[in-house]
């Protein structure tokens, strides 16, 4: 029988890889942007559907992560930089507690002028988590999907590293097919991380099991 200590690294483990979930159709630079939908407008202007001609910024955040908090100020610079040209959406998702709208307005309150875009909070049904960030491959947040003026995707990645991304987007020189490249590489990588936690999932059962 396997003693406690070895039996609680093998569960440390199994989470440290982390959840995915695998889609037929990934999310990636080239494709459609899925449909915006969501449960509530707490700051700006509600955006119903993306507006040819307009560059958007579809970032997904929680109130309790802490790389969220760091990114939102730098977020906004950029918002403000590219007034007329860019709309950021900020989505809040993965939320834990009872009165998550009311958490969600407290946060974005406090935060005032730091937080200064268009916030919203994900439908009831997760549309915007299942639609952008597990049909992406995204296990992380805060993540950010650059929609060009053709309402494609053009860019997904965190969102302290979109400067120049986003700048090539405006301008319209940002090389979509080669962001797509680099990403199915990345997802490649999400396949095998799946696969390995499925894999350290049954282990810890059986092992748990005393088997």
């Amino acid at each position: 029988m396997l003693r406690p200590a070895l039996l609680a690294a093998v569960s440390m483990l199994a989470v440290a890889f982390g959840q995915a979930t695998t889609t037929a159709t990934p999310l990636k630079p080239g494709a459609d942007a899925p449909p915006l939908k969501v449960s509530e407008w707490v700051k700006g202007k509600e955006i119903k559907s993306f507006e040819p001609g307009m560059v958007y910024v579809v970032e997904f955040w929680a109130t309790w992560c802490g790389p969220c908090k760091t990114s939102i100020p730098h977020i906004t610079e950029l918002a403000k930089k590219h007034k007329g040209k860019v709309e950021v959406i900020g989505v809040s998702i993965w939320e834990r507690g009872d009165d998550i709208p009311t958490m969600v307005k407290d946060f974005v309150k406090e935060f005032g002028d730091k937080m200064d875009y268009n916030v919203a909070i994900d439908s009831a049904d997760t549309h915007m988590t299942k639609a952008w960030m597990e049909a992406g491959y995204r296990n992380g947040i805060p993540s950010a999907f650059i929609v060009n003026g053709e309402g494609k995707v053009a860019w997904i990645g965190h969102p302290m590293q979109m400067d120049k991304p986003l700048e090539d987007t405006i301008n319209g020189t940002i090389d979509i097919e080669a962001n797509a490249k680099a990403y199915d590489k990345y997802i490649e990588g999400r396949k095998l991380e799946v696969e390995i936690n499925a894999k350290m999932g049954a282990a810890n059962k059986a092992m748990a099991a005393g088997n």
